[in-house]
């Protein structure tokens, strides 16, 4: 993992959040018009509301009363201390 969701070379956070040319495939616009109807503005409280979830407890961590057989149904696997594991796709899926 990364220490900075800027540092995050997937993510679409460098982009929405002004700090480097926009590809064309990508469209931001959606996202920062939540945040302002200013670009300048939206742009600043982009950048101050994904900077508030830094250092927060995962929300799959919280989360309570998940109904595991379903989860277990939907190719996961309890690994151990609420840790969920994706399990391989079946050979006979591969081909579809």
């Amino acid at each position: 993992m990364v220490c900075s969701v800027k540092d995050w070379p997937w993510s679409s956070y460098r982009a929405a959040a002004g700090l480097i040319s926009t590809p064309v495939w990508l469209q931001t616009d959606w996202i920062l018009s939540n945040f302002g109807l200013r670009k300048g503005r939206a742009l600043e409280r982009y950048r101050a509301f994904v900077s508030v979830g830094k250092n927060q407890i995962s929300p799959w961590q919280q989360l309570r009363n998940q109904n595991d057989n379903l989860l277990a149904n939907e190719g996961l696997q309890r690994i151990g201390n609420g840790v969920w594991n994706l399990l391989p796709i079946p050979a006979s899926l591969n081909n579809w």
